[in-house]
């Protein structure tokens, strides 16, 4: 697995939707995870089913 930065060089070089793939699923992940270890699970404001 390539770090962000490699992704968004690669994607820069020649833009692919395996790539574009790899880059929303990165980002996907990561708000999940800052949900779920923050206060803000906990808050009535975020609705599980949008991510």
């Amino acid at each position: 697995m390539m770090d962000t930065i490699d992704l968004w060089n690669a994607f820069k070089n020649a833009p692919t939707a395996d790539l574009k793939k790899e880059i929303m699923t990165t980002y996907t992940n990561l708000v999940h995870y800052v949900i779920h270890k923050s206060k803000f699970i906990n808050l009535d404001i975020l609705d599980t089913r949008d991510y």
